[in-house]
């Protein structure tokens, strides 16, 4: 059916094949190897790019420098639990799951029992500033950029966040 519709809308077909092997440092890396050739080239990527700072210049003096006005007070207000649920109800309900194995359909069906708990949570950590490692996961995919496919460098690392906790940041930021 898509293809039909695709033809008819004229949308062309996306290549997304991978190659067999893939090159990183002018080396060949098996496709069974891939994942931790990206893993290296992503965890090296910012020594890679050589930034120097001056010597004796903590990052946080020219933080200071370049922002020369005071920062205003921040104040903290707490998530109710009726906002948690309004976040859990606007996600787009679907099968499939994040790195915990819970579905949305499965938050969303949940959401009267979790709210009140996922508020408290929440709020205790925008409150001590802590966060559990649980809000800090996420699954790194590389990204295809543009030219050749076989390299490496060619990919961009893409993060995919627990939804949930995506729009908690972005409702807390509004």
């Amino acid at each position: 059916m898509w293809n039909i519709i695709n033809k008819v809308t004229r949308k062309a077909e996306k290549s997304i094949h991978l190659p067999h092997t893939f090159k990183m440092n002018n080396k060949e890396v098996s496709i069974v190897m891939s994942a931790e050739a990206f893993n290296y080239y992503y965890l090296n990527m910012a020594d890679d790019l050589h930034i120097e700072i001056d010597n004796g210049i903590s990052p946080i003096s020219l933080l200071k420098n370049a922002y020369q006005n005071d920062f205003s007070q921040m104040n903290i207000i707490p998530i109710p639990k009726g906002e948690i649920q309004s976040i859990i109800c606007s996600v787009k309900a679907n099968d499939s799951s994040e790195y915990d194995g819970v579905s949305t359909k499965i938050r969303k069906m949940c959401n009267s029992l979790i709210s009140k708990r996922l508020s408290y949570i929440c709020n205790k950590s925008i409150q001590t500033g802590v966060f559990t490692n649980r809000f800090k996961y996420a699954v790194v995919k590389p990204l295809f950029k543009n030219r050749d496919r076989a390299i490496v460098s060619n990919y961009a690392p893409v993060s995919l966040l627990p939804v949930f906790f995506k729009d908690i940041r972005k409702d807390y930021v509004q």
